[in-house]
């Protein structure tokens, strides 16, 4: 859920479905100049040194992809354990893609309230004051 402080500031508000945080890096504007090729030997010089400097960004992305695609494989077994075996949902705050509040529910409709009173208060701009 997303509210908004009354200072203007965007505040997102969910359960955190896998027993971690996965910790996300962010990348400031990575400009990547648009280079024209032709068919000649200097372009493909050009292309392989090209292709040698945006190997580990490749790699970088293929790991990231891996693990989006092992997070995917292990959320159905995370949410079975949770509900099998009665785990508390972790409620989240988060503030520019900074944890500014982690609360726990003992149950899924008691971490929906937890929510609702979560984005009230951010709404009144009393959330930190807990």
């Amino acid at each position: 859920m997303k509210v908004t402080e009354p200072g203007g500031t965007t505040v997102r508000i969910g359960r955190r479905w896998l027993p971690w945080r996965r910790q996300l890096r962010h990348l400031d504007d990575l400009d990547v100049p648009d280079v024209p090729l032709g068919d000649d030997p200097i372009s493909a010089v050009i292309a392989v040194i090209m292709l040698v400097i945006a190997l580990p960004f490749i790699v970088l992305f293929a790991i990231a992809l891996g693990e989006l695609l092992l997070l995917l494989a292990l959320l159905p077994l995370a949410l079975l354990v949770r509900v099998a075996f009665g785990r508390p949902w972790t409620v989240d705050v988060t503030r520019q893609g900074e944890l500014v509040l982690s609360e726990r529910a003992t149950d899924w409709p008691s971490s929906t309230e937890l929510i609702h009173d979560l984005a009230a208060k951010a709404e009144r701009g009393d959330l930190l004051s807990r």
